[in-house]
Order: C-alpha cells, then sequence, then structure tokens
C-alpha cells in the first residue's frame, strides 16, 4: 500500500476567494495540542491555488492509475469488452459497434463536435 505524506486542503481553488491550508498539522488533537506543528492559511491567492491543484491533480492521476492497473492484475486478460490496455489485434473495435454503448458514447461526443457521420 501507498501512502503520502502530503497534507493540504483546498476550498475552491478554481474560484475568486480560494483558499489553501497546508503545514505538518494532520487535523488531529495531538497536532493541535502536543506535537510542535504548523498550518498556515492562505486566502484570495489564486496562484497558490492553482500551484497547490495542479500537485492534487498530478497526485491523484498517478495514484489512480495504479488503482486502476492494480485492479486488472485479477481480471481475465483475454476479455476483451473489460480489458483497460492496448490489445495487439482489431478485436478491441466490437467495443465500438452500433448498439453497444461505447458507440453511443461516440455518437454524442461527434454531435458535440458537428461531426454528422461515425464510423
Amino acid at each position: 500500500m501507498a501512502y503520502i505524506h502530503s497534507k493540504f486542503l483546498l476550498v475552491d481553488p478554481l474560484g475568486n476567494d480560494p483558499i489553501v491550508v497546508t503545514g505538518s498539522a494532520n487535523f488531529s488533537d495531538a497536532s493541535t495540542t502536543d506535537n510542535d506543528e504548523n498550518m498556515i492559511i492562505i486566502r484570495g491567492n489564486k496562484r497558490a491555488a492553482d500551484i497547490y491543484f495542479t500537485e492534487f491533480n498530478r497526485l491523484f492521476n498517478h495514484y489512480y492509475f495504479r488503482s486502476v492497473f492494480e485492479s486488472q492484475k485479477n481480471e481475465d486478460e483475454k476479455s476483451i469488452e473489460n480489458n483497460l490496455f492496448l490489445f495487439p489485434t482489431d478485436e478491441w473495435l466490437g467495443k465500438y459497434k452500433q448498439g453497444k454503448l461505447r458507440y453511443k458514447r461516440v455518437k454524442v461526443f461527434c454531435k458535440m463536435q458537428g461531426i454528422k457521420k461515425i464510423g
């Protein structure tokens, strides 16, 4: 299991009055009463909020990929319908045939882009 020791809290990081709370404190009783911890609140600084939000997204995407990868280890690797990774043949195209959910999604995205015909 992987742990991250970074601690920060973001409130409306993309808004007009973002709040960033960061420091060594763990948001626990011991960290606020017994330990030598620190915490800083940065309010209204859009640049600081953007930097912390970017770091949050970097960490989330990094660990989300690992989580998906780990969950797929136990799946049947031959299952084309559920496989999230590249497949060496063109069998993966079956997921996008008319009547399938993925076909409908592609159709919706094409309509949004003004594409009249797919496939």
